[in-house]
């Protein structure tokens, strides 16, 4: 491995800030890159009773008896003493991270997420080194996109190094050691999936609330959506050599990528950067459709909604919308549809009572009065969503009082109709519309009550379109949700 990637791991960004700020000199970034060494020293002296009895711990220098712990502690210290040389440079907030770094070899004992707090421990390190460009990361201005970044962070680390702790899963239930991946198994795969993806969003978000351009967009948040990604879905959890080198790279999955993109987050944050010039101005959508709805009744009250565009600093940016774009192929919508359906259905086991579509049915038990009288008009289905869970589960209530099951039908601007027809071969209540719906201008399907469902699907449109289909359903539905 050359000299200058050890400080593009994720444990180094304070030295990548140091070697790249002229207000600092390398002998001091020099000193920092051997960081790790002492938290390293004192999680091996922490495990080394778990070490011994785990096949690739057994080999390290504590565990096998190659060194003792009274001979690693003052090493452990010495490194320690020059860490603390270092921040005594910085900010006197900073002194906090030596002492959290002591904790993690403790968190595997008392809980299943030890990941989540190494991902913590080593995010502070943002923290720490934007504080040692004396720009406040936690100010009222840059506190948002600095929270954001800290959480995208922190969750990096929580997938690497729950693919990691899959090499000792046998070895930590034997020997009574917790992580994710002993309490996940072989949901994994999907968490982790799940958490790249939410990355994504949380790097896109904080280059939105920070201002920043295409300079940043490109490199970080796309080359770490792709890396992530690829990671993700082709690690291969019963290979061991499969989990530092999942697809091929010559180098640990997204190693640099997190020094990258401190350093991008740090360059506008606390310098006058050429990535500022990048930031586009304006913000909004199309002009919004002209909508017909079918008249009420005028027993129905007239509700006038207002669009109304905040003024934001920044752009509003559409930056997950894959399947919304004109180059984006139907069969990567379509899969982008199905990957949305099985979130939908997703249970994190102790984590929620239940997944979001049987909440999502809760609620609609909840608000609507005698649903029996409704046809339900599901207006962005994708691949299904909620709604079969919403059927069956509204339905098998409905029919156990002796009343007519509710109707379901499917629509959407893309229609989905392969799912589609393998849910309404199973369920006999879901029907669909072939044709493309647009959800901007939907009118009245028939005589029969209409409620109609927009499942999280506002944020494809602009303040303008979305006040138009609240408007549309107002007018033209009688209950919507």
């Amino acid at each position: 491995m050359p000299l200058w990637s050890r400080t593009c791991h994720l444990h180094k960004p304070c030295a990548i800030v140091l070697l790249v700020d002229r207000r600092s000199n390398r002998y001091i970034a020099s000193l920092l890159s051997s960081s790790p060494e002492p938290v390293c020293t004192w999680n091996d002296a922490v495990d080394k009773e778990f070490d011994k009895k785990v096949a690739r711990g057994c080999v390290r220098p504590i565990a096998r008896g190659a060194v003792t712990p009274f001979q690693a502690y003052p090493w452990a210290t010495l490194k320690t003493v020059a860490i603390v040389a270092i921040l005594f440079r910085l900010p006197a907030t900073c002194m906090f991270f030596v002492f959290l770094s002591t904790i993690y070899p403790f968190a595997k004992r008392v809980t299943y997420y030890p990941q989540f707090v190494l991902g913590s421990i080593f995010s502070l390190a943002f923290f720490t080194s934007v504080r040692g460009m004396d720009v406040d990361p936690l100010s009222k201005d840059n506190f948002a996109p600095s929270l954001c970044f800290f959480a995208a962070n922190t969750i990096w680390t929580t997938i690497y190094d729950t693919i990691y702790a899959h090499q000792d899963v046998a070895d930590d239930v034997h020997v009574g050691v917790k992580s994710m991946a002993v309490h996940l198994r072989n949901s994994s795969k999907l968490l982790t999936s799940f958490l790249a993806l939410f990355i994504t969003g949380l790097l896109a978000l904080a280059g939105a609330l920070a201002g920043f351009g295409p300079l940043y967009y490109i490199p970080v948040v796309g080359e770490s959506a792709m890396g992530l990604g690829a990671t993700s879905t082709l690690v291969k959890l019963a290979e061991a050599k499969s989990f530092l080198n999942p697809v091929g790279w010559p180098e640990p999955p997204n190693s640099p990528y997190v020094g990258v993109t401190t350093r991008c987050y740090w360059g506008v944050l606390g310098e006058k950067s050429p990535l500022s010039a990048f930031v586009e101005e304006g913000g909004g959508g199309a002009a919004a459709t002209q909508l017909k709805p079918n008249p009420r009744p005028a027993a129905v009250h007239e509700v006038t909604i207002t669009s109304t565009q905040p003024n934001m600093s920044w752009p509003r940016s559409q930056l997950l919308e894959i399947g919304d774009q004109s180059w984006c192929p139907s069969w990567l919508h379509q899969h982008e549809q199905l990957s949305l359906t099985k979130l939908w259905n997703l249970k994190v086991p102790f984590w929620s009572r239940g997944s979001l579509a049987t909440q999502a049915c809760e609620v609609f038990k909840e608000y609507l009065q005698d649903p029996s009288s409704y046809t339900v008009l599901d207006i962005c289905a994708g691949s299904g969503g909620p709604t079969p869970v919403l059927e069956s589960e509204l339905n098998r209530e409905i029919e156990a009082q002796g009343k007519v099951p509710v109707q379901f039908i499917l629509s959407d601007l893309y229609p989905h109709v392969e799912a589609w027809q393998r849910i309404s071969k199973k369920q006999q209540n879901v029907s669909y519309i072939e044709t493309p719906v647009d959800a901007r201008a939907v009118s009245r399907l028939g005589k029969e009550k209409e409620c109609r469902i927009f499942n999280i699907c506002f944020h494809h449109f602009s303040d303008e379109d979305a006040a138009g289909i609240l408007k549309s359903a107002v007018e033209s539905a009688d209950a919507f949700m």
